[in-house]
């Protein structure tokens, strides 16, 4: 679920794509808010990234456009063979560099995960694996 600016992205190969999920109200933020799971495809190997709006809409020097559209899936792509700690360590450098300018205006959180889960592309009960973290 989309509860807040955290943005998901799957990554099969080298590609990586932002998952669209239905945008609900941040958590916590009233009483007796009801939220809904969402459901996407997901494969074995695939690698989901979880960025907060501090990464993704990060504007580096140069005039380079944002890091989510320009740069992290660069270093995605880079850093796909590299567990997923030492991916996040090496997205989260790069934003940093790239910035080049003081200190990032916005919270920088990136979550790395690899689904080692079955080679098939649904449950034992039929349904979609969307469960990425188990």
């Amino acid at each position: 679920m989309d509860a807040g600016s955290p943005l998901l992205f799957r990554q099969r190969g080298t590609e990586l794509e932002l998952v669209e999920l239905d945008h609900q109200l941040p958590l916590g933020m009233f009483e007796g808010t009801e939220y809904v799971a969402q459901e996407f495809p997901i494969a074995r190997g695939d690698r989901v990234l979880i960025v907060t709006d501090g990464v993704h809409d990060a504007a580096p020097a140069a005039q380079q456009g944002r890091f989510g559209e320009v740069g992290l899936p660069a270093i995605a792509a880079a850093t796909r063979a590299l567990a997923p700690d030492e991916a996040t360590r090496r997205i989260i450098h790069e934003l940093v560099a790239r910035h080049g300018h003081g200190d990032l205006v916005d919270d920088a959180i990136v979550v790395c995960l690899d689904w080692l889960g079955p080679d098939e592309d649904r449950r034992p009960d039929g349904g979609p694996l969307a469960d990425v973290a188990r």
